[in-house]
């Protein structure tokens, strides 16, 4: 009797950790939604070491731990050529006085993983809130409630003289203003502007095509938003 229940207890333990295993190994960026509790990645199961915070009131980690660097089922690779290195990573900013995690930041400069979540992030998502494109450039923002996925990408990258696209994949909460003005500097600034206008008027149905027009008939007549609506690629 005493052996039956060793024996059931060691297969209820195995089982346990086999699940926990199995939980942790399926972390995926875009069910990401914030806030999202620190705790869960920062932890022994996940290699991740302290960095060095662009914002001074976060703290940074980064972590290049293949674990993490999946996105919707694709399984983000890292970029390695006989001279350079360049990693796919991570970077979590967090703020401790919640233990809440308030922005990921993906790099990578695979080329076909950043084809791939373009193509993912479209189709899960649909159209983006805000977007430009041209020849050279992607930027695009999704507002999901409190979470703000945006993502950039550079089609004129080059490793070794050989083309590839560098992308890089922001999920932030949405009520860190240092945050949004950072990120949104370059690329996003005109879907800046307009969100700060909307906040100003107090109103979520202001559409940014609504504000592109106002801002063309108003008394300056600023033209640049509605502008690059009329010349965007399309998606």
């Amino acid at each position: 009797m005493r052996f039956f229940n060793l024996l059931l207890s060691l297969l209820f333990t195995f089982c346990m950790l086999s699940c926990t295993s199995h939980s942790q190994s399926n972390f995926d960026l875009a069910e990401v939604r914030m806030p999202y509790e620190a705790s869960n990645l920062i932890n022994k199961q996940y290699e991740i070491k302290e960095g060095k915070s662009t914002f001074e009131h976060l703290k940074s980690y980064k972590s290049e731990d293949q674990k993490l660097l999946t996105f919707n089922k694709i399984k983000l690779k890292q970029q390695q050529t006989e001279k350079y290195f360049t990693p796919t990573s991570l970077n979590l900013f967090l703020d401790e006085k919640s233990n809440l995690i308030k922005c990921f930041d993906l790099k990578t400069s695979v080329r076909e993983d950043s084809k791939n979540l373009y193509t993912s992030i479209i189709e899960k998502y649909g159209k983006p809130n805000y977007y430009n494109k041209d020849e050279n450039f992607f930027n695009g923002i999704w507002e999901l409630n409190d979470t703000y996925l945006i993502l950039k990408q550079n089609f004129t990258s080059k490793i070794e003289e050989k083309e590839t696209i560098k992308s890089k994949l922001i999920i932030l909460q949405n009520d860190d203003q240092k945050l949004i003005d950072h990120y949104l500097y370059e690329g996003l600034n005109n879907y800046n502007d307009y969100l700060n206008t909307r906040i100003e008027k107090q109103d979520s149905n202001y559409s940014y095509l609504q504000f592109a027009e106002d801002k063309k008939n108003d008394f300056f007549g600023e033209e640049k938003y509605a502008n690059e609506l009329l010349n965007n690629l399309p998606l």
